[in-house]
């Protein structure tokens, strides 16, 4: 098994790759529903601030319930070297 703590090529231990890997997936998760719910939302006429709250909660929920398997996958599995973490960024497009 290899340390996390260890400290790889890019200066940075493992856990704080992995770490980075994981915020970066849920900022980029984030950012596509916020920027989906804008364009949608200016198609819900009729709601009230209430129901659009609902609504948005909703879709909050949904992003972290979808990404959850994979941050524990990430976290769990991410011992097996340095390139782990970058091969999730690689798969997500993250950056």
């Amino acid at each position: 098994m290899i340390d996390r703590r260890e400290v790889g090529e890019s200066g940075q231990s493992l856990n704080d790759q992995i770490n980075q890997t994981k915020d970066a997936l849920l900022l980029n998760a984030e950012s596509m529903r916020k920027a989906q719910w804008n364009k949608t939302v200016k198609k819900l006429n009729g709601l009230s601030d209430e129901e659009r709250e609902r609504i948005e909660d909703m879709t909050k929920e949904l992003v972290r319930e979808l990404l959850y398997t994979p941050i524990e996958y990430i976290t769990k599995n991410a011992t097996s070297g340095e390139g782990y973490a970058e091969n999730i960024r690689i798969i997500f497009a993250l950056q």
